[in-house]
């Protein structure tokens, strides 16, 4: 996984504002950095330019925060697609990335509909305020119009399916 969670064995010696034994969390590596691009966690130690470096709250247990990545991957679709108070937003697959952004565009705001084939998972998002439609159960544009009174103004696709793409 690309969720590096873990704690400082070593510091550089101009690094500053982290301690060895500190837990962290650290952001991606950009691919084409030679130090840095291991994408994987499965590692015993790991490099990484301290402005990738986040340290974990006091208590925050580190398995919780390997989610982390995933959860920004899901506030980054629904925070940079510009979405406001009241914007009705369909977000296509239930999946932990679509979790993740149907709760952002709630917290923006939105009246958010996921469409999705996982009973349990759209039942914890209407825990948080979401519209869950089954995908299954076809004509998936008709319903999300019913749901939100007319078409949704975004859709995020957290799948990247061609069948998701075409559904509404």
């Amino acid at each position: 996984g690309y969720q590096r969670v873990g704690v400082v064995a070593a510091l550089g010696p101009e690094v500053r504002g982290f301690s060895v034994g500190q837990a962290v969390v650290t952001t991606i590596a950009p691919r084409n950095d030679a130090i840095t691009a291991q994408w994987g966690a499965h590692a015993a130690y790991g490099v990484t330019p301290v402005d990738e470096l986040h340290a974990l709250p006091t208590g925050l247990d580190p398995v919780d925060a390997a989610h982390l990545v995933v959860a920004q991957v899901g506030w980054n679709a629904a925070t940079r697609a510009g979405i406001r108070p009241g914007d009705a937003v369909l977000v296509v697959g239930d999946g932990p990335i679509g979790l993740f952004a149907a709760q952002a565009a709630r917290a923006l705001g939105a009246r958010v509909v996921l469409a999705g084939r996982r009973v349990r998972r759209l039942a914890i998002a209407t825990t948080f305020g979401c519209i869950a439609l089954d995908a299954h159960q076809g004509a998936l544009a008709a319903r999300v119009r019913e749901a939100v009174g007319g078409p949704a103004a975004m859709v995020i696709d957290t799948v990247q399916g061609v069948e998701a793409q075409h559904a509404y």
